[in-house]
């Protein structure tokens, strides 16, 4: 069963291929091996403190979070999340924070919620104002990939229209494992 790529993953796919190139036949011919796509840029080292780009997070956490991908979720599961059929374990409302203070509230709740046992999260970020998205909703999907958040979270899905719509996430938290 194949599916549409996400808005996000298409970006991501566009991205990726207008950075890569194909070998040259010469290239091909001299090596005798299997030709490697090259960056069309040198890569940059990180800057100490510096955040590093979401693509390499995902790589190192297993996947990226894609708003709106249920792909791991079953059937039922999945379509309860996106209709927000049942009710969160907590909710956080981000409106009048500074984008610096919602990550820190962000990342301090959904570690406070999974300790506590709460998996399904709502997030209220704001809509922003016509023609632009808000900042704090924009960066959401990215502060979910930090290394602290993205082994806990399992989906992330737009809000249904009674709990925010777009200006709403519904937070899927993995289920804690218990310690033997």
């Amino acid at each position: 069963m194949t599916r549409r790529l996400t808005a996000g993953e298409q970006k991501l796919w566009r991205s990726l291929t207008a950075s890569v190139h194909a070998a040259s036949p010469a290239e091909e011919a001299g090596s005798g091996k299997t030709p490697v796509l090259k960056a069309a840029r040198p890569a940059v080292p990180p800057v100490p403190g510096e955040v590093p780009p979401p693509a390499a997070l995902n790589q190192a956490m297993g996947g990226a979070l894609a708003v709106g991908d249920l792909s791991m979720l079953n059937r039922a599961t999945a379509r309860r999340l996106r209709q927000g059929q049942e009710p969160p374990d907590g909710v956080l409302d981000l409106h009048g924070c500074s984008v610096l203070k919602a990550q820190d509230r962000l990342e301090a709740w959904i570690l406070e919620r999974e300790r506590q046992g709460g998996r399904r999260l709502l997030v209220i970020t704001g809509k922003g104002k016509p023609g632009q998205p808000g900042k704090i909703r924009e960066m959401l999907p990215l502060w979910l990939e930090q290394p602290r958040l993205r082994p806990k979270v399992l989906s992330v899905v737009e809000a249904a229209p009674k709990d925010g719509g777009s200006g709403a996430f519904y937070i899927l938290l993995k289920r804690r494992r218990q310690e033997d």
